[in-house]
């Protein structure tokens, strides 16, 4: 981001969860990553699945606050097998609302278009 910083008006971030991914946690990164976009118009989205924790919602909706509650959280919910239940997408979102005012449910558009 260092390199790229003056390059860059808006930054689109992805928070990988460990639940929805199965990977290791990357929160120290997503915090740097944080931290390094500072001063600069950034949102954030995260990858909703049906293995999703409340947990990973309550850690991302954390390291955000830490860095500006006025970052804006999106919720992409997963498709196919993958999907979370709707109760559950609703549930999630009302829950880091108490804490960020703009959290929303937005579909992954490239998956609706067909590009990988």
């Amino acid at each position: 981001m260092k390199a790229l910083f003056d390059f860059v008006d808006v930054v689109s971030m992805d928070f990988k969860l460990p639940s929805a991914t199965g990977l290791r946690p990357f929160w120290k990164e997503h915090e740097k990553f944080l931290a390094a976009c500072e001063g600069k118009d950034l949102f954030v989205k995260v990858v909703v699945t049906k293995d999703t924790t409340k947990e990973d919602i309550q850690m991302s909706v954390r390291l955000i606050t830490n860095a500006d509650a006025s970052i804006p959280l999106v919720l992409q919910p997963a498709g196919g097998a993958y999907a979370p239940a709707t109760a559950m997408l609703v549930e999630l979102q009302n829950e880091a609302l108490q804490v960020i005012a703009d959290v929303r449910v937005i579909p992954q558009a490239h998956k609706i278009l067909g590009i990988p």
